[in-house]
């Protein structure tokens, strides 16, 4: 109930996407949901080319275990050059940075995008949504998942980047 939030009501709502974690595996409702559209509901062939907006996660390995050309990568800071490679001292292993308004693949490139609950992060949404789209194939498969609150109908801007790179918050971070 930790991920839960309050509606307008008063009512609790459970956050059913990120509860009922497998002691296992360490997936959750919506890593699996997404698994399970991926292999089942679309049937993408294993030599599928695919991009995930992950690198470090559980659902990153076991899709990557599935579909060999699977890339992933962290946001590692504005700092960062996307497609640079970075040592990560806590993680022990080397970790990929792109920005997803600025990623740094060529046109073309995947069989498939996969973000989750990665939207609402950026404060240039539209713009990611566009390099996803240059960035898959013409047929190309694109599956994200963002948080849903079923009392907001329009979309909840939280905070504005500056040009200088600055956030500012519009809403408490």
């Amino acid at each position: 109930w930790h991920n839960s939030s309050v509606d307008q009501g008063g009512s609790v709502q459970p956050a059913w996407t990120e509860i009922n974690a497998c002691a296992r595996c360490g997936h959750n409702n919506r890593m699996r949901a997404l698994f399970d559209a991926l292999t089942s509901l679309y049937s993408l062939p294993n030599d599928s080319s695919i991009y995930m907006a992950e690198q470090v996660t559980p659902s990153f390995a076991a899709i990557k275990s599935i579909y060999q050309n699977t890339v992933g990568s962290e946001f590692l800071g504005s700092e960062n050059t996307p497609g640079e490679h970075t040592f990560n001292e806590h993680l022990g292993r080397v970790i990929r940075h792109e920005d997803m308004t600025r990623l740094s693949f060529e046109d073309g490139s995947f069989d498939a995008v996969i973000t989750q609950d990665v939207f609402e992060h950026i404060p240039n949404f539209a713009n990611a949504f566009l390099e996803c789209r240059r960035v898959l194939k013409p047929d190309g498969l694109m599956l994200f998942t963002i948080p849903f609150f079923s009392g907001i109908y329009e979309t909840e801007i939280r905070a504005m980047l500056r040009s200088d790179g600055s956030v500012t918050h519009l809403y408490p971070p």
